[in-house]
Protein backbone atom coordinates (compact mmCIF):
# COMPACT_ATOMS: atom_id res chain seq x y z
CA UNK A 1 0.00 0.00 0.00
CA UNK A 2 1.56 3.59 -1.07
CA UNK A 3 0.71 6.90 0.42
CA UNK A 4 -0.50 9.05 -2.13
CA UNK A 5 -1.02 12.80 -1.51
CA UNK A 6 -3.74 14.89 -3.68
CA UNK A 7 -3.60 18.30 -3.89
CA UNK A 8 -6.86 19.43 -6.08
CA UNK A 9 -10.34 21.50 -5.31
CA UNK A 10 -12.02 19.10 -2.36
CA UNK A 11 -15.42 20.82 -2.88
CA UNK A 12 -15.81 19.57 -6.69
CA UNK A 13 -17.11 16.24 -6.88
CA UNK A 14 -15.26 15.76 -9.66
CA UNK A 15 -12.17 15.88 -8.34
CA UNK A 16 -12.88 13.68 -5.26
CA UNK A 17 -14.42 11.05 -7.14
CA UNK A 18 -10.60 11.44 -9.07
CA UNK A 19 -8.34 11.76 -6.05
CA UNK A 20 -9.68 8.67 -4.27
CA UNK A 21 -8.90 6.08 -7.14
CA UNK A 22 -6.21 5.41 -5.47
CA UNK A 23 -8.39 3.67 -2.80
CA UNK A 24 -9.36 1.51 -5.34
CA UNK A 25 -5.70 -0.17 -5.37
CA UNK A 26 -5.37 -0.33 -1.40
CA UNK A 27 -3.72 2.73 -1.48
CA UNK A 28 -3.79 5.31 1.55
CA UNK A 29 -4.72 8.83 0.74
CA UNK A 30 -4.08 12.05 1.99
CA UNK A 31 -5.21 15.79 0.75
CA UNK A 32 -4.33 19.09 0.98
CA UNK A 33 -6.88 21.85 -0.07
CA UNK A 34 -8.54 24.41 1.35
CA UNK A 35 -10.77 24.02 2.44
CA UNK A 36 -10.08 20.60 4.41
CA UNK A 37 -11.25 17.64 2.38
CA UNK A 38 -13.98 15.64 4.26
CA UNK A 39 -14.10 12.54 2.43
CA UNK A 40 -14.41 8.64 3.42
CA UNK A 41 -10.69 7.33 5.36
CA UNK A 42 -9.10 10.10 3.97
CA UNK A 43 -6.26 12.24 5.69
CA UNK A 44 -7.25 16.27 5.34
CA UNK A 45 -4.92 18.94 5.36
CA UNK A 46 -5.61 22.66 4.39
CA UNK A 47 -6.83 26.02 5.91
CA UNK A 48 -10.58 26.04 7.08
CA UNK A 49 -12.29 29.05 5.71
CA UNK A 50 -13.81 30.04 9.02
CA UNK A 51 -9.87 32.05 9.23
CA UNK A 52 -10.05 35.48 8.04
CA UNK A 53 -8.22 36.17 4.69
CA UNK A 54 -7.98 32.30 4.92
CA UNK A 55 -7.02 32.99 0.43
CA UNK A 56 -4.45 35.21 1.32
CA UNK A 57 -2.95 33.19 3.80
CA UNK A 58 -3.90 30.17 1.59
CA UNK A 59 -0.86 31.38 -0.74
CA UNK A 60 1.68 32.46 1.38
CA UNK A 61 1.70 29.33 3.63
CA UNK A 62 1.01 26.83 1.12
CA UNK A 63 4.97 25.93 0.20
CA UNK A 64 5.14 25.69 4.14
CA UNK A 65 2.40 23.83 4.83
CA UNK A 66 3.36 21.35 1.77
CA UNK A 67 6.71 20.91 3.10
CA UNK A 68 5.23 20.08 6.45
CA UNK A 69 2.79 17.65 5.21
CA UNK A 70 5.81 15.69 2.48
CA UNK A 71 8.01 15.99 5.80
CA UNK A 72 5.45 14.00 8.19
CA UNK A 73 3.54 11.54 5.21
CA UNK A 74 6.24 10.74 3.82
CA UNK A 75 4.20 10.23 0.71
CA UNK A 76 4.96 8.12 -2.28
CA UNK A 77 3.11 10.02 -4.90
CA UNK A 78 2.19 13.23 -4.88
CA UNK A 79 -1.33 13.81 -7.63
CA UNK A 80 -1.92 17.28 -8.26
CA UNK A 81 -5.21 18.04 -10.10
CA UNK A 82 -5.32 20.88 -12.30
CA UNK A 83 -2.36 22.15 -13.32
CA UNK A 84 -3.17 26.18 -12.07
CA UNK A 85 -2.93 25.01 -8.33
CA UNK A 86 -4.88 28.49 -6.49
CA UNK A 87 -1.38 29.25 -4.71
CA UNK A 88 1.53 30.82 -5.34
CA UNK A 89 4.71 29.88 -7.81
CA UNK A 90 6.14 29.33 -4.21
CA UNK A 91 3.85 25.88 -4.76
CA UNK A 92 5.55 24.86 -7.81
CA UNK A 93 9.22 25.91 -6.23
CA UNK A 94 8.27 23.78 -3.34
CA UNK A 95 7.07 21.03 -5.77
CA UNK A 96 10.23 20.69 -7.52
CA UNK A 97 12.16 18.18 -5.12
CA UNK A 98 9.52 15.69 -4.90
CA UNK A 99 8.81 13.06 -7.29
CA UNK A 100 7.15 10.39 -8.46
CA UNK A 101 4.85 13.12 -9.12
CA UNK A 102 1.72 13.46 -11.62
CA UNK A 103 -0.41 16.15 -12.80
CA UNK A 104 -3.87 16.23 -14.31
CA UNK A 105 -4.46 18.65 -17.03
CA UNK A 106 -8.37 19.73 -17.46
CA UNK A 107 -7.94 22.00 -19.59
CA UNK A 108 -8.50 25.53 -18.87
CA UNK A 109 -5.67 25.32 -16.63
CA UNK A 110 -3.50 25.12 -20.27
CA UNK A 111 -5.33 26.66 -22.56
CA UNK A 112 -4.19 30.51 -23.04
CA UNK A 113 -8.02 31.60 -23.90
CA UNK A 114 -8.69 30.32 -20.39
CA UNK A 115 -6.50 30.34 -17.22
CA UNK A 116 -2.91 29.64 -18.70
CA UNK A 117 -1.90 33.62 -19.66
CA UNK A 118 -0.24 36.06 -17.24
CA UNK A 119 1.53 35.09 -13.94
CA UNK A 120 -0.10 31.79 -13.78
CA UNK A 121 2.05 30.94 -17.28
CA UNK A 122 5.61 30.51 -15.52
CA UNK A 123 3.78 28.09 -11.98
CA UNK A 124 2.17 26.07 -14.80
CA UNK A 125 4.85 25.68 -16.65
CA UNK A 126 7.19 24.29 -14.20
CA UNK A 127 4.79 22.14 -12.63
CA UNK A 128 4.49 20.45 -15.99
CA UNK A 129 8.28 20.49 -16.47
CA UNK A 130 8.69 18.77 -12.74
CA UNK A 131 5.99 15.81 -13.57
CA UNK A 132 6.45 12.72 -13.92
CA UNK A 133 3.39 11.83 -15.35
CA UNK A 134 0.49 14.24 -16.80
CA UNK A 135 -2.75 12.78 -17.64
CA UNK A 136 -4.51 14.16 -20.76
CA UNK A 137 -7.88 13.24 -21.81
CA UNK A 138 -7.24 13.78 -25.71
CA UNK A 139 -4.97 14.72 -28.67
CA UNK A 140 -6.26 18.35 -28.52
CA UNK A 141 -4.93 18.61 -25.14
CA UNK A 142 -1.96 16.89 -26.01
CA UNK A 143 -1.64 19.34 -28.44
CA UNK A 144 -2.01 22.12 -25.98
CA UNK A 145 0.45 20.74 -23.92
CA UNK A 146 3.35 20.61 -27.02
CA UNK A 147 2.62 24.72 -27.87
CA UNK A 148 3.95 24.92 -23.69
CA UNK A 149 6.75 22.14 -23.69
CA UNK A 150 7.93 18.99 -24.88
CA UNK A 151 5.83 16.81 -22.75
CA UNK A 152 5.03 13.44 -25.13
CA UNK A 153 7.08 10.69 -23.25
CA UNK A 154 5.24 11.87 -20.01
CA UNK A 155 1.73 12.12 -21.20
CA UNK A 156 -0.54 9.31 -20.61
CA UNK A 157 -4.31 8.91 -21.96
CA UNK A 158 -6.98 9.24 -19.41
CA UNK A 159 -10.71 9.72 -20.24
CA UNK A 160 -11.49 9.48 -16.67
CA UNK A 161 -15.13 8.61 -17.86
CA UNK A 162 -18.25 8.17 -16.33
CA UNK A 163 -20.22 5.75 -13.93
CA UNK A 164 -22.29 3.59 -16.79
CA UNK A 165 -24.70 2.38 -13.75
CA UNK A 166 -25.49 5.92 -12.64
CA UNK A 167 -25.26 7.86 -16.40
CA UNK A 168 -27.80 5.73 -17.80
CA UNK A 169 -31.46 6.57 -20.02
CA UNK A 170 -33.55 4.44 -17.84
CA UNK A 171 -33.59 6.07 -14.64
CA UNK A 172 -37.03 7.23 -12.82
CA UNK A 173 -36.85 11.06 -13.50
CA UNK A 174 -41.31 11.49 -12.86
CA UNK A 175 -40.12 13.25 -9.54
CA UNK A 176 -38.05 15.55 -11.49
CA UNK A 177 -40.85 16.26 -13.65
CA UNK A 178 -43.00 16.90 -10.72
CA UNK A 179 -40.93 19.16 -9.15
CA UNK A 180 -40.40 21.79 -12.58
CA UNK A 181 -43.94 21.34 -13.47
CA UNK A 182 -42.81 19.12 -16.90
CA UNK A 183 -45.72 17.54 -18.51
CA UNK A 184 -45.25 14.27 -20.38
CA UNK A 185 -46.31 16.05 -23.79
CA UNK A 186 -43.12 18.44 -23.11
CA UNK A 187 -39.71 18.23 -25.20
CA UNK A 188 -36.80 18.58 -22.27
CA UNK A 189 -33.39 20.87 -23.27
CA UNK A 190 -30.67 20.89 -20.97
CA UNK A 191 -27.95 23.22 -20.57
CA UNK A 192 -25.31 21.64 -17.28
CA UNK A 193 -22.26 23.80 -17.92
CA UNK A 194 -21.64 26.47 -15.71
CA UNK A 195 -23.77 29.77 -15.05
CA UNK A 196 -20.56 32.31 -16.84
CA UNK A 197 -20.45 34.09 -19.85
CA UNK A 198 -17.91 31.84 -20.96
CA UNK A 199 -20.70 29.10 -21.23
CA UNK A 200 -22.56 31.10 -23.83
CA UNK A 201 -26.30 30.44 -21.68
CA UNK A 202 -27.57 33.93 -23.15
CA UNK A 203 -27.51 32.58 -26.55
CA UNK A 204 -28.94 29.57 -25.73
CA UNK A 205 -31.94 31.24 -24.25
CA UNK A 206 -32.06 33.36 -27.66
CA UNK A 207 -31.66 30.29 -29.81
CA UNK A 208 -34.30 28.56 -27.68
CA UNK A 209 -36.75 31.47 -27.99
CA UNK A 210 -36.39 31.11 -31.85
CA UNK A 211 -37.38 27.89 -31.69
CA UNK A 212 -40.12 28.29 -29.42
CA UNK A 213 -41.35 30.94 -31.90
CA UNK A 214 -41.58 28.52 -34.73
CA UNK A 215 -41.76 25.22 -33.99
CA UNK A 216 -43.17 23.59 -30.70
CA UNK A 217 -44.67 25.54 -27.86
CA UNK A 218 -44.37 22.21 -25.66
CA UNK A 219 -40.94 22.41 -24.74
CA UNK A 220 -38.80 23.28 -21.69
CA UNK A 221 -35.17 24.28 -20.93
CA UNK A 222 -33.44 23.46 -17.66
CA UNK A 223 -30.67 25.92 -17.08
CA UNK A 224 -28.23 24.70 -14.65
CA UNK A 225 -26.57 27.28 -12.47
CA UNK A 226 -23.81 25.37 -11.29
CA UNK A 227 -20.86 27.79 -10.17
CA UNK A 228 -22.99 30.81 -11.34
CA UNK A 229 -21.54 34.73 -11.50
CA UNK A 230 -25.03 36.33 -9.85
CA UNK A 231 -24.82 38.76 -11.78
CA UNK A 232 -24.82 37.04 -15.17
CA UNK A 233 -27.70 34.99 -13.90
CA UNK A 234 -30.13 37.77 -12.96
CA UNK A 235 -29.33 39.08 -16.69
CA UNK A 236 -30.59 35.65 -18.19
CA UNK A 237 -33.75 36.05 -16.22
CA UNK A 238 -34.14 39.48 -17.72
CA UNK A 239 -32.94 38.46 -21.03
CA UNK A 240 -35.70 35.52 -20.59
CA UNK A 241 -38.27 37.65 -19.58
CA UNK A 242 -38.05 40.04 -22.46
CA UNK A 243 -37.78 37.33 -25.09
CA UNK A 244 -40.85 36.43 -23.25
CA UNK A 245 -40.22 32.70 -22.66
CA UNK A 246 -40.21 32.52 -18.99
CA UNK A 247 -42.76 30.17 -19.15
CA UNK A 248 -40.59 27.22 -20.71
CA UNK A 249 -37.57 28.03 -18.83
CA UNK A 250 -36.59 26.39 -15.49
CA UNK A 251 -33.39 28.14 -13.44
CA UNK A 252 -32.83 24.60 -11.41
CA UNK A 253 -30.05 25.97 -9.10
CA UNK A 254 -26.46 24.19 -8.44
CA UNK A 255 -27.75 20.07 -9.28
CA UNK A 256 -26.24 17.68 -7.10
CA UNK A 257 -23.89 14.89 -8.37
CA UNK A 258 -25.92 12.53 -7.12
CA UNK A 259 -29.05 13.60 -9.31
CA UNK A 260 -27.21 14.76 -12.57
CA UNK A 261 -28.03 11.71 -13.68
CA UNK A 262 -31.73 12.29 -13.63
CA UNK A 263 -31.25 15.21 -15.59
CA UNK A 264 -29.59 14.17 -18.13
CA UNK A 265 -32.37 11.01 -18.46
CA UNK A 266 -34.72 12.96 -18.43
CA UNK A 267 -33.38 15.52 -21.29
CA UNK A 268 -34.11 14.59 -24.79
CA UNK A 269 -31.81 17.26 -25.66
CA UNK A 270 -28.35 18.67 -23.76
CA UNK A 271 -26.76 22.10 -25.26
CA UNK A 272 -23.31 23.04 -24.42
CA UNK A 273 -21.66 25.60 -26.48
CA UNK A 274 -18.90 27.61 -24.57
CA UNK A 275 -16.46 29.67 -26.34
CA UNK A 276 -13.87 27.38 -25.31
CA UNK A 277 -13.72 23.95 -23.63
CA UNK A 278 -11.20 21.13 -22.73
CA UNK A 279 -13.01 17.77 -22.91
CA UNK A 280 -15.91 17.99 -20.23
CA UNK A 281 -17.25 15.23 -19.01
CA UNK A 282 -21.19 16.53 -19.60
CA UNK A 283 -20.46 15.21 -23.58
CA UNK A 284 -19.26 11.54 -21.80
CA UNK A 285 -22.67 11.77 -19.43
CA UNK A 286 -25.07 13.19 -22.26
CA UNK A 287 -23.63 9.93 -24.30
CA UNK A 288 -24.03 7.66 -21.78
CA UNK A 289 -27.25 9.08 -20.71
CA UNK A 290 -28.99 9.15 -24.20
CA UNK A 291 -29.69 12.13 -24.39
CA UNK A 292 -28.81 13.98 -27.95
CA UNK A 293 -25.97 16.80 -28.15
CA UNK A 294 -25.86 20.16 -29.83
CA UNK A 295 -22.44 21.70 -29.41
CA UNK A 296 -20.23 24.00 -30.79
CA UNK A 297 -18.03 23.84 -33.52
CA UNK A 298 -14.90 23.53 -31.20
CA UNK A 299 -11.91 21.36 -32.38
CA UNK A 300 -11.58 19.92 -28.58
CA UNK A 301 -14.55 17.53 -29.40
CA UNK A 302 -13.41 16.00 -32.87
CA UNK A 303 -13.22 12.33 -32.43
CA UNK A 304 -15.65 12.06 -29.47
CA UNK A 305 -19.20 12.85 -31.23
CA UNK A 306 -19.83 12.88 -34.91
CA UNK A 307 -21.81 15.07 -36.62
CA UNK A 308 -25.63 14.09 -36.99
CA UNK A 309 -24.81 10.70 -35.67
CA UNK A 310 -24.43 11.35 -32.02
CA UNK A 311 -24.70 15.27 -32.00
CA UNK A 312 -25.45 18.30 -33.97
CA UNK A 313 -22.37 20.48 -34.36
CA UNK A 314 -23.18 24.66 -34.26
CA UNK A 315 -21.43 27.73 -34.81
CA UNK A 316 -20.70 28.46 -31.21
CA UNK A 317 -22.59 32.18 -31.61
CA UNK A 318 -25.15 31.90 -34.08
CA UNK A 319 -28.06 31.57 -32.56
CA UNK A 320 -30.33 30.90 -35.85
CA UNK A 321 -28.05 28.05 -36.53
CA UNK A 322 -28.22 26.53 -33.31
CA UNK A 323 -32.36 27.03 -33.56
CA UNK A 324 -32.53 25.51 -36.55
CA UNK A 325 -30.48 22.67 -35.05
CA UNK A 326 -32.85 22.22 -32.26
CA UNK A 327 -35.40 21.89 -35.18
CA UNK A 328 -33.89 19.06 -37.04
CA UNK A 329 -33.15 16.95 -34.16
CA UNK A 330 -36.79 17.57 -32.90
CA UNK A 331 -38.17 16.96 -36.25
CA UNK A 332 -36.49 13.71 -36.69
CA UNK A 333 -37.16 11.21 -33.49
CA UNK A 334 -35.38 8.35 -35.29
CA UNK A 335 -31.96 9.90 -35.09
CA UNK A 336 -32.13 10.49 -31.49
CA UNK A 337 -33.10 6.79 -30.57
CA UNK A 338 -29.79 6.21 -32.81
CA UNK A 339 -27.87 8.19 -31.49
CA UNK A 340 -28.37 7.38 -27.60
CA UNK A 341 -27.50 3.65 -29.31
CA UNK A 342 -24.44 5.09 -30.28
CA UNK A 343 -23.41 7.13 -28.02
CA UNK A 344 -23.46 4.84 -24.93
CA UNK A 345 -21.50 2.46 -27.32
CA UNK A 346 -19.09 4.59 -27.30
CA UNK A 347 -18.85 5.88 -23.85
CA UNK A 348 -18.81 2.15 -22.98
CA UNK A 349 -15.48 1.30 -25.16
CA UNK A 350 -13.68 4.76 -24.75
CA UNK A 351 -14.92 6.58 -21.26
CA UNK A 352 -16.00 3.84 -19.09
CA UNK A 353 -15.36 5.09 -15.03
CA UNK A 354 -14.28 1.21 -14.05
CA UNK A 355 -11.49 1.24 -16.79
CA UNK A 356 -10.33 4.36 -16.63
CA UNK A 357 -9.45 4.34 -12.77
CA UNK A 358 -7.70 1.16 -13.66
CA UNK A 359 -5.56 2.84 -16.08
CA UNK A 360 -4.70 5.41 -13.06
CA UNK A 361 -3.91 3.07 -10.80
CA UNK A 362 -1.79 1.62 -13.21
CA UNK A 363 0.24 4.44 -13.30
CA UNK A 364 0.63 4.27 -9.59
CA UNK A 365 1.87 0.97 -9.80
CA UNK A 366 4.48 2.16 -12.89
CA UNK A 367 5.94 5.01 -11.02
CA UNK A 368 6.17 3.13 -7.61
CA UNK A 369 7.93 0.54 -9.24
CA UNK A 370 10.29 3.02 -11.30
CA UNK A 371 10.64 4.64 -7.59
CA UNK A 372 11.61 1.60 -6.08
CA UNK A 373 14.37 0.73 -8.70
CA UNK A 374 15.87 4.10 -8.74
CA UNK A 375 16.07 3.95 -5.07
Amino acid sequence: MAKILIIGDSVSAMIQQRGLVGQEAGHQIFWLSTPKANLPNVTAFGLSTRIPFYSYLEQLLSPFILKSIVKRVQPDIIHIHFARVGVLTLLSLSLLRYHPLVITTMGGDILSDQSYRGFHTHSTRMLLEQADCITSKSDFLDAALAKIGHYQSKIRRIRWGVDLEQFTPDRKTQYLREKWGISENDLVFFDPRAAQPLYNKHVILTAFAHYLARDNPNAILLISEMNAIPTYIAQLRQQANKLGITKNIRFVGKITHSTMPDYYALADITLSIPSSDGLPQSIYEALASGSFLIVGDLPQYTGVIEDGITAKIVPIHDANAIATALSWIVAHPDKRIKAAQVGRAYVQKYANKQTQNQLVNDIYADLLCQNTKIG
